[in-house]
């Protein structure tokens, strides 16, 4: 039940970071709570910041995964994680933020 509830959190958020544009998604089709992801153009320590000052708590770097980030050909990623303690209203603050953060660094030429 755990693993379900993850899988459709991830796919409640996926599904709505399609839908804005700039969103590099690199595990579409996870079949875990984790989503690897980028605004394009956008460093992810840049866009981090962004979301630590919007109170939504995630990471970015490389996340053990170098040959992956090679691979990509990104400097790394930003990773959003949902498990049993999230729920859809966390869900859609993380969307929220990202939309914000998609317009301000739109607006700031990125």
């Amino acid at each position: 039940q755990i693993h379900e509830h993850e899988l459709s959190l991830a796919r409640y958020v996926i599904k709505q970071m399609k839908e804005i544009d700039g969103i590099e998604i690199y595990n579409e089709h996870t079949d875990t709570g984790i989503i690897s992801f980028n605004l394009t153009d956008v460093h992810p320590h840049d866009a981090i910041t962004f979301f630590d000052q919007d109170n939504i708590c995630m990471r970015a770097g490389h996340h053990c995964a170098q040959l992956v980030i090679k691979y990509l050909n990104v400097p790394a990623t930003l990773r959003a994680s949902f498990y049993l303690y999230n729920d859809k209203e966390d869900c859609d603050r993380f969307i929220d933020s990202l939309k914000r953060a998609r317009t301000f660094f739109t607006e700031m030429g990125f």
